[in-house]
């Protein structure tokens, strides 16, 4: 899930701290409301069918438990489940709703609907394990950590869009490290080969993602803009002009074809499905009112 390595590379605004007092000081800090949490339900789904292999109603359990740890909380869950339909949805949505928990299904990945969420203001910050939350655009995202083997969610690691920016890793770039690297939307889920997600990393200060800024424009202007991007980084791989690189990098060089990143690859990250105007703004007025109605 998401970008194989890329966690241990960004630095966490918070290292380890107890969601219940994260969430209890954002909520007095915004006059006692509730902190509204999206949180990854497919994720969760993941984490309950892998311990159902411990034990008998394990998988239950985990979903039981952590509904229970959030409802002692300060917060207003969301819960977005991938689209379309995946398997034992409808079950884990099912629990998730008893507790009270609005929930909805994502046009495609959640990841990228919580990302947008998140980015517009809807909910204050997602509860993910997958890194793509990033790259998608989000702005504060909660890692879950274990402690004492717990799998029920109590401490996490803050991370900060602003944060990561001020160490160069800005949107742009974290997109550029994935298609270097590797990533869920990669057909071939290795990149650019014998480049690896260190000599991307460092790449990535030199600003290359910004020139991926240009995914707004036509097809046409998109080619061009790459071709000219092509040469410029074949070129920093086999000559680390600029320094940056721990050495030179000839066989990436090679390997950095015409066709390479892919077109698809990179609008799959700037262009993903998500809601529309008209689903967003029915969404923040109806969340928490019972009367969230998207599918």
């Amino acid at each position: 899930m998401g970008v194989e390595g890329l966690w241990k590379l960004l630095p966490a605004a918070e290292d380890r701290v107890s969601l219940f007092k994260f969430t209890s000081e954002q909520a007095f800090n915004a006059s006692f409301r509730p902190y509204i949490l999206g949180i990854d339900a497919s994720l969760w789904t993941y984490h309950a069918q892998a311990v159902s292999r411990t034990g008998e109603n394990a998988e239950i359990e985990l979903i039981f438990h952590r509904c229970c740890c959030l409802l002692s909380m300060p917060v207003a869950p969301l819960f977005v489940f991938d689209g379309p339909d995946q398997p034992k949805k409808r079950h884990s949505e099912k629990r998730m709703s008893s507790f009270g928990f609005e929930s909805l299904t994502a046009p495609g990945e959640a990841e990228a609907t919580l990302a947008q969420l998140n980015s517009v203001g809807i909910i204050n910050a997602i509860l993910s394990d997958d890194v793509d939350c990033f790259l998608f655009g989000a702005k504060t995202v909660l890692r879950s950590i274990t402690v004492n083997n717990s799998p029920y969610c109590e401490y996490v690691r803050v991370y900060s869009a602003d944060i990561l920016k001020q160490h160069g890793f800005s949107q742009e770039e974290l997109v550029f490290i994935a298609l270097l690297s590797g990533g869920d939307y990669d057909p071939t889920f290795q990149g650019l080969s014998d480049c690896g997600i260190t000599t991307a990393s460092q790449l990535c200060f030199l600003e290359f993602g910004k020139a991926l800024k240009i995914f707004e424009t036509t097809d046409c202007e998109l080619e061009e803009t790459l071709c000219e991007w092509r040469v410029q980084l074949r070129k920093e791989l086999e000559t680390n002009k600029l320094a940056v690189l721990s050495q030179k990098n000839c066989k990436a060089a090679n390997n950095l074809t015409d066709n390479f990143p892919r077109l698809e690859t990179i609008r799959a990250y700037f262009h993903p499905s998500v809601l529309n105007d008209v689903e967003l703004e029915h969404l923040s007025q109806s969340l928490w009112k019972n009367e969230l109605k998207l599918e």
